[in-house]
């Protein structure tokens, strides 16, 4: 555990020495899906990163039922912003699968960001991340568009479980279709329609029980620029998201190939 914890803090940007120093004080607890790990109200006493699993945030809508406002999957964290501003969370944190991850005690945390700037830093950098990501899908749960919001709500999936790639060609998503409609804000029975249109052109593989997603990289591409393009400025057919999803592979083709001449590029 220790070692296993220490390079996670490594990756995260502490120095070996201090990532040691701390690996004892976490602990690696482990929840069953459908079990919460924080609840609305209550005061956070770990940060936690997820070493496996998918956590759901739920905000309460009127008539009982939870609305989905964040997900986090694996190598991934929750707990910072309630941490650092000292305040309860406005959100249910509850496993979508079941989940095994790591907690660190509050103030470890705290002090941690306040002393460490390589950590602080990365902690701030994924804050605005996903603090973008979340304003994006609040924006397409009020506009009148089901096709954004089902095409975000699922590159927004495809981008929480980014870390879990393999590197093929899919990437398989392992939570059920009532949540995958609840994050995109439509029925069931619309989700369906559309994931059947995203099916014939190549870009999802629908199972009995399980979702695959094509081309991974291209959907999470789409995650992260489709407030640039101005789609939620204006009514999108399911046919003109598919030819965002092409516009966003082909951008992300390009630029690996600028990444891997840079690479190989010479050096003076």
């Amino acid at each position: 555990m220790s070692d296993y914890a220490a390079q996670i803090l490594v990756k995260l940007g502490l120095t070996e020495p201090s990532a040691r120093g701390i690996a004892p004080k976490l602990v690696i607890a482990s929840y069953d899906v459908g079990q919460p790990v924080w609840l609305q109200n209550q005061m956070l006493g770990a940060w936690c990163f997820i070493m496996t699993g998918i956590v759901v945030g739920t905000s309460p809508r009127l008539g009982g039922q939870r609305l989905p406002m964040t997900l986090h999957g694996p190598q991934s964290w929750f707990g910072e912003v309630c941490l650092l501003n000292d305040e309860p969370t406005v959100l249910d944190y509850v496993c979508a699968t079941d989940v095994q991850l790591i907690r660190m005690p509050a103030e470890t945390f705290r002090q941690l960001v306040a002393t460490e700037p390589a950590l602080g830093a990365q902690v701030l950098r994924m804050t605005a991340r996903h603090a973008q990501l979340q304003m994006d899908l609040i924006i397409s749960l009020k506009i009148d568009s089901p096709t954004v919001r089902t095409v975000l709500g699922l590159a927004q999936i495809a981008e929480a479980l980014s870390a879990s790639w393999d590197g093929k060609d899919v990437l398989a998503v392992p939570i059920k279709q009532s949540l995958i409609a609840a994050m995109c804000g439509v029925s069931r029975t619309l989700l369906s329609h559309y994931l059947q249109v995203l099916q014939l052109a190549g870009w999802v593989r629908v199972h009995y029980s399980r979702l695959e997603m094509v081309a991974p990289r291209a959907w999470v591409r789409m995650a992260y620029t489709m407030h640039r393009h101005r789609l939620f400025e204006r009514q999108v057919s399911i046919e003109e998201m598919v030819k965002e999803l092409e516009l966003a592979q082909s951008e992300q083709a390009a630029s690996s190939v600028d990444g891997r001449l840079a690479a190989a590029a010479p050096h003076p």
